[in-house]
């Protein structure tokens, strides 16, 4: 305790970011953190109910907290509400829920908010929070599950990014996609199980301009039909002013399909960066007529590392001005 009291007086006045885990009683290191309140900008924590009691309601403020990372299971809602009604500055905030339900106390924090992740949901929840944000935040929805008996109404959002991350099942995300209009929406990425139809009927009704798109294509997903839906989206309007692709080919015989589709010139023609996370197998010469295709436009070509390229394809994507990038997968 005493070291940690002279390196905060020593680092004084830089910022702090705190992790918090639950490590048996530590109330004076709280104690002791909370003195040094004003100073807090990042946060990430995991305490028990008793701590986070102890937090809420220390009087402390925090007028430069700007990211936030919070497991609210087990945690009362009136503290949740007057610990979050203490963020001034929040614009970051990550929640995890395992399942319950998030109170309408909290209804007020989702305006302030630039980026939001939102991790283990009820799709009622998501649906009933996703009006409150503001335009443009960026919203991140990952492993949302779907009561039996739930019946959706609509609901209209001013997002400008949406993630829809491993749903548990197409209907949730087939759900979800229909009961949603989001006109402002510029970045929408999907992984796990979906239906393209969903996706496309979901871009009509918004009729939203997207420009950039993340889509996860498992192995099992891939079929003709599939192919055929792709192609609808990716010829669309809402595909037009695409500058940014990634996609994440799973299966081995669907890649070649798919780039004879992105070498077509009437494919999101504005595109200027490409990008491979993951694919089964490179067809290096049907990369290359990509970049032909679409030269003076295209600019880069994004391969993650574990992807094999040979340096003669690295050479002749320079002479059509397509400077090839690698970068790692996150897990």
């Amino acid at each position: 305790m005493q070291q940690i009291s002279l390196q905060l007086q020593r680092s004084a006045p830089a910022a702090l970011s705190i992790h918090w885990a639950r490590a048996g009683p530590l109330n004076g290191m709280l104690y002791l953190l909370l003195t040094e309140s004003k100073r807090w900008k990042n946060l990430l924590l995991n305490m028990s109910s008793s701590e986070f009691e102890l937090l809420a309601t220390s009087g402390a403020v925090f007028p430069f907290l700007e990211t936030l990372t919070l497991d609210l299971c087990g945690l009362g809602s009136r503290h949740a509400a007057l610990f979050l009604g203490s963020l001034p500055a929040l614009v970051h905030l990550t929640l995890m829920t395992y399942r319950t339900s998030i109170p309408d106390g909290l209804d007020f924090i989702w305006a302030q908010l630039r980026t939001c992740k939102l991790m283990k949901y009820w799709m009622e929840d998501i649906l009933r929070i996703l009006p409150l944000f503001s335009v443009g935040a960026r919203v991140c929805i990952s492993d949302c599950s779907m009561r039996a008996d739930v019946h959706p109404t609509s609901v209209h959002t001013v997002v400008s990014d949406l993630s829809l991350l491993r749903s548990h099942g197409s209907e949730v995300t087939d759900t979800l996609l229909d009961a949603l209009t989001a006109p402002c929406l510029k970045r929408f990425q999907i992984e796990g199980d979906y239906s393209l139809p969903h996706i496309i009927t979901f871009l009509n009704r918004s009729a939203c301009a997207l420009t950039h798109l993340t889509m996860d294509i498992p192995a099992g997903l891939y079929s003709d039909r599939f192919a055929d839906e792709l192609l609808t989206l990716l010829r669309s309007p809402h595909a037009r002013d695409i500058v940014d692709l990634e996609v994440d080919w799973r299966g081995k015989q669907q890649f070649g399909h798919s780039m004879d589709m992105l070498a077509m010139r009437d494919v999101v023609p504005n595109l200027r960066a490409l990008a491979f996370g993951y694919i089964a197998r490179l067809d290096e010469a049907k990369l290359l007529e990509i970049c032909e295709n679409r030269r003076s436009i295209l600019q880069s070509l994004w391969l993650s590392r574990h992807i094999s390229i040979s340096q003669d394809t690295v050479q002749a994507l320079k002479l059509v001005a397509v400077e090839v990038i690698r970068f790692s997968l996150s897990t």
